[in-house]
């Protein structure tokens, strides 16, 4: 008799059945010694009650679907759960460039669409350059959305930027980043009112200052060579290697990339602190960025364009010796630090 043809006859007639009794377990009807999970029962499903208060950002209407917790602003103990229904989102939106604290003196020709002119919409105490666009063009979710073409996002970044450097030219402006719509002038006017006093005080400190980029660049070659030269522990550990067997050579040769590479970290990182601190010496308000490639980088406003790449080429020619440079780039308009603003009133 086969293996398969006995072994549920085996198992049948054993004294101790090899599964465990359990209540929920049932009887094959083709095989008695074989026990099998209980059948699933199907059951209503119900939802739990959500949160039901609706709210708007700069995309419109939107729903609490939470059943706990609420996350929308205007939610707060105590409102009615019930809500009018969601209306259709508009067509338009209000497209946001920059934040100026007065109606600009030149006029701006189209702007980030073709046909869509820039208008100065005073707000309160601020001036916003909007203009009105299709909304579907710039929202991913829609099917006629162009956010996904880069050549037609590429034109779109371009024509916001030369919005944002009309208006630095003409005063102090806070330039958005691009994409910013409002669904409406009301939203536009609720997102504005809390970060007026301190969108003003950005205004201030960028007055009559333009932007700058400021990198650190290193001749890989150059630096590695002075760093062997100028490290006592790199010295000691070439001098070792010159006298070692074969393969002591190997183990030094691994701890030479170590203590190389740790060399480097702390030259960058010493160098990095002096020239922001040399920069802000100068009288420049200076930003430290995220590395790009492991080197640092700084955003700087610097009143006097003229004097920053005298400081700069000072700076370079100290760090030189050991491999290192500083790149210079800009004007532009001061998109680091009015993002920096926006974020420090967020918080």
């Amino acid at each position: 008799m086969s293996i398969w043809r006995s072994w549920p006859t085996r198992q049948r007639d054993a004294s101790v059945p090899i599964w465990p009794a359990c209540a929920g377990w049932r009887r094959s009807p083709r095989w008695p010694g074989i026990r099998m999970l209980p059948r699933r029962r199907s059951r209503p499903r119900i939802s739990p009650p959500h949160c039901g208060n609706t709210g708007t950002d700069a995309h419109g209407a939107f729903e609490c679907r939470r059943t706990s917790g609420c996350w929308l602003d205007q939610c707060r103990p105590g409102l009615p759960s019930g809500r009018p229904a969601m209306t259709a989102q508009s067509a338009q939106a209000w497209y946001a460039y920059a934040i100026l604290p007065d109606n600009p003196a030149v006029p701006f020709a189209d702007g980030v669409l073709a046909g869509a002119p820039v208008e100065p919409m005073r707000i309160g105490t601020l001036t916003v350059l909007v203009s009105l666009v299709p909304r579907a063009l710039f929202d991913s979710a829609n099917p006629a959305s162009r956010a996904a073409d880069p050549d037609w996002a590429a034109a779109r970044i371009a024509a916001h930027h030369a919005v944002n450097v009309a208006a630095a030219d003409a005063g102090p402006s806070l330039p958005l980043a691009f994409g910013a719509l409002f669904s409406s002038l009301d939203l536009l006017r609720q997102w504005l009112a809390p970060r007026t006093l301190a969108l003003h005080a950005a205004l201030a400190r960028v007055a009559g200052r333009a932007e700058w980029s400021v990198s650190m660049q290193e001749d890989v070659a150059v630096h590695a060579a002075w760093l062997d030269a100028h490290t006592p522990a790199i010295r000691s550990l070439l001098q070792a290697a010159a006298i070692a067997g074969e393969g002591t050579a190997f183990l030094i040769g691994r701890r030479l990339a170590k203590a190389r590479a740790a060399a480097r970290a702390v030259y960058l990182q010493t160098a990095a602190r002096s020239v922001a601190q040399q920069l802000a010496q100068a009288g420049l308000a200076v930003m430290s960025e995220p590395p790009r490639s492991g080197m640092p980088r700084w955003t700087v406003l610097a009143p006097d364009s003229a004097a920053l790449p005298d400081v700069v080429g000072t700076l370079t020619a100290e760090l030189a010796v050991a491999g290192l440079s500083l790149h210079l780039t800009g004007p532009w308009p001061p998109y680091a630090f009015a993002r920096a603003a926006l974020e420090a009133d967020d918080d």
